[in-house]
């Protein structure tokens, strides 16, 4: 079986299915334990946010679920079917698209193109028609330029679109390789530090335009900026040295005293005005605030505590 499921049919599985659900995921390099039985669940329309310092596992997580990593006890199950031996060119395939840190565009074509690569997985044309030019071919292109163009327009990038990546600002370069992810009409959406590099108007902006996508996907999010995890995300996971360490709504995270200490650390402050009380939550004050920040700086972890760590 090419992709590696227990199934022949979670291509025409339909949108109201289990999404993705991760069982007691452990995984190990050599003697270093990067996952320790994590277990998560992102369901469909639903925003999960993954918080927690450099190392916890984060993009390990990301990886072994892209194919890129192989677990080495657990499972990963996407709409109700176990994946064991699938491999990241099978993602489109499957309905999962992710973006990577770094953009990751092709410097020598433009932004539209950029973003007509990412359809690859939903063409239907053979290659013998592809070649020869024929109406199956050309029609199909015409359609996924058009989409494409379509995309960039919603993510408000339209002007940009015959420029080449160097030409592009940081921003617009990010909105480019979210529209190449959603071209391929995904049902689940890995986002790897997508607010990395940007302003605080550009966060906002893309902040609503991911939210804007909830009722067509499902987001699974890797993101260091808490003020968008506050504002965006349905649910936040978070993690340490390989292992969940709490699972709840933004409001529950940030009121634990535990995960705020640990891993949000204790300076919590706005970048607008201070709290009216000490009682009162600032991270909490943000959300409710138009305009308002809320900068929480993690604390280092303490080395040898814990389990060992590893890079992700």
């Amino acid at each position: 079986m090419p992709l590696g499921l227990e199934e022949a049919s979670v291509r025409q599985a339909p949108f109201a299915s289990a999404g993705l659900e991760i069982e007691e995921l452990t995984v190990r390099f050599g003697g270093l334990l990067a996952l320790n039985d994590v277990s998560l669940s992102v369901q469909p329309r639903e925003i999960v946010g993954l918080i927690g310092p450099n190392g916890a596992g984060k993009t390990t997580l990301f990886n072994a679920v892209s194919g890129f990593v192989r677990p080495t006890r657990g499972t990963i199950r996407w709409r109700g079917s176990a994946l064991r031996n699938h491999r990241p060119h099978d993602l489109g395939r499957l309905g999962i698209a992710r973006t990577l840190q770094g953009v990751g565009l092709c410097r020598g074509l433009s932004a539209l193109e950029n973003v007509v690569c990412g359809a690859q997985p939903r063409l239907h044309a053979d290659l013998l028609s592809a070649i020869g030019g024929l109406w199956r071919s050309s029609r199909e292109e015409r359609q996924i330029m058009d989409r494409a163009e379509s995309l960039l327009g919603e993510l408000g990038v339209a002007e940009w679109a015959h420029r080449l990546p160097d030409a592009l600002p940081y921003g617009v370069q990010k909105r480019v390789a979210l529209a190449r992810a959603l071209i391929s009409e995904p049902q689940l959406l890995l986002l790897d530090e997508p607010m990395s590099g940007l302003s605080s108007a550009e966060m906002d902006d893309l902040s609503g335009r991911i939210r804007a996508q909830r009722n067509h996907i499902s987001v699974l999010v890797v993101e260091h900026r808490m003020d968008f995890v506050m504002a965006t995300c349905d649910r936040i996971v978070v993690f340490n040295f390989g292992e969940v360490v709490m699972s709840g709504t933004p409001d529950e995270v940030i009121a634990s005293p535990e995960v705020t200490e640990a891993y949000l650390g204790e300076a919590v402050h706005t970048f607008d005005t201070p709290p009216s009380s000490p009682a009162e939550s600032p991270a909490e004050d943000a959300r409710e605030r138009p305009g308002a920040r809320a900068e929480i700086r993690p604390d280092p972890p303490i080395p040898g505590e814990g389990l060992p760590r590893a890079q992700g």
